[in-house]
C-alpha cells in the first residue's frame, strides 16, 4: 500500500491535472501546501502520528519530483522538542498552532518558511538546508553556551542535555574533529597499563582542559580513579561517559541515512561500534537528501552477523569544507 498525490490547476470552471505521483509517506499526510505558481508542494506529518517518522515534512518540486524529507529532529533540537513541543501518546504537536498554520512558500526566494512551537525555521529549497530564524528562547535559560553547559556538567547536573553540550563544543575555537591528540591519548593508556595512575590522571586532565566532550579521556579517568579507590570521581566520569554516549545513541538508530547517528567527530563512530561489539569491514561516504553520511559495513564480533550502520557526519564534513574554502 502507498499514497498517491495529485496536483490540479484550476482553469475557469475546470480542473487540469498537472501531475500524479506516489508520495514518500506510507499513510496519508495530515496536510499539504502548494506554492502560488504550483512549483512546489509540501506535505506535513503522517495520519495518526504527527511529528514522527522521517517524513514529517516532505518537499516535491516540478512534475511532482521528490526533493527533500525531514524528521522533526532535523528541524528542532532535542532541547527544543523537550521544552516546546506538546506530546501525546501518538503525536508530537510541533507546529505553532494545531489548527491554524501561518507557514508559507516564497517561490521567488525559493524558501519554505515554517512556524514551529520553538520558533521560525526556514528551509532553502535550492539545497534543502534548514536555517534557524527568530528561535524561541526557553523560559529558563534558553540555548546555552558551551561554557555555561561545561559549568553544569562539572557540577554533576544530571538533567543537563549532553547532546547540546557536544554541539555547543563544535562552535568553539578549540573544536577540530580530525585532530585527536594521539600522543597524549597514548600516554594516558600506557600509564594505565603500567598502573601509573597519577600520570594517567595528569595526561587525561591535559586533554579535558581543552576538550571536555572527549569520551576516551573520561573513560580513562573512570578507570584510574576506580583503581585509586576514588569512587566519587570514578562515578562522576562514568556519569559523563554515559551521558555523552547516550546523546549519540538517542539521535537515531543507525539503520538508515534518515535515522543515522549524529556524530561530531569520526572517533565517536568507533566508540559506538565498540559499544555494540561491532567490527568495521568497509567504510564509504555517501550523500542523501543534502546530508553527508558514513556508511559502515560491520560484523558482530560474537555472532559474525553482517550489517550496515549509518552516521551523519555533516558537522565534521562542514568543518573540513570550511577549512579548504
Amino acid at each position: 500500500d502507498f499514497c498517491t498525490g495529485e496536483l490540479y490547476e484550476v482553469k475557469g470552471k475546470d480542473y487540469a491535472l498537472k501531475w500524479k505521483v506516489r508520495l514518500v509517506n506510507n499513510v496519508s499526510p495530515v496536510s499539504a501546501m502548494v506554492s502560488d505558481m504550483g512549483r512546489y508542494v509540501v506535505t506535513f506529518d503522517n495520519w495518526y502520528s504527527v511529528g514522527y517518522g522521517n517524513d514529517v515534512v516532505v518537499v516535491y518540486g516540478e512534475k511532482g519530483k521528490f526533493l527533500y524529507k525531514y524528521r522533526l529532529e532535523d528541524m528542532l533540537s532535542y532541547s527544543d522538542i523537550r521544552n516546546f513541543v506538546e506530546s501525546s501518546v501518538s503525536s508530537r504537536w510541533w507546529r505553532k498552532d494545531r489548527w491554524w498554520w501561518p507557514d508559507y512558500i516564497d517561490e521567488e526566494k525559493e524558501l519554505l518558511v515554517l512556524f514551529t512551537s520553538a520558533g521560525k525555521r526556514v528551509i532553502t529549497l535550492k539545497d534543502g538546508k534548514v536555517q534557524t530564524g527568530e528561535a524561541k528562547k526557553a523560559d529558563t535559560k534558553g540555548e546555552l553556551s558551551y561554557s555555561s553547559l561545561l559549568e553544569r556538567v562539572k557540577k554533576g547536573d544530571k538533567p543537563v542535555d549532553f547532546r547540546e553540550f557536544r554541539l555547543a563544543y563544535t562552535k568553539t575555537q578549540d573544536f577540530n574533529p580530525y585532530e585527536d591528540d594521539e600522543d597524549t591519548h597514548r600516554k594516558v593508556f600506557d600509564a594505565l597499563d603500567k598502573k601509573e595512575y597519577e600520570k594517567a590522571a595528569a595526561y587525561a586532565k591535559t586533554i579535558l582542559e581543552k576538550d571536555y566532550v572527549n569520551i576516551d579521556a573520561h573513560f580513562a579517568s573512570k578507570i584510574f580513579y576506580r583503581e585509586m579507590k576514588d569512587e566519587e570521581r570514578a562515578d562522576f566520569h562514568d556519569f559523563i561517559v554515559q551521558g555523552l554516549i547516550n546523546s549519540i545513541l538517542d539521535s537515531g538508530d543507525g539503520r538508515s541515512p534518515e535515522t543515522a547517528y549524529q556524530v561530531i567527530r569520526p572517533r565517536e563512530e568507533y566508540i559506538i561500534l565498540a559499544v555494540f561489539g561491532l567490527k568495521m569491514k568497509e567504510q564509504s561516504l555517501i550523500e542523501s537528501n543534502s546530508h553527508q553520511y558514513d556508511k559502515l559495513k560491520v560484523k558482530d564480533m560474537k555472532t559474525g552477523e553482517a550489517s550496515v550502520i549509518y552516521f551523519n557526519v555533516d558537522i565534521p564534513k562542514t568543518w573540513l569544507d570550511k577549512r579548504f574554502k
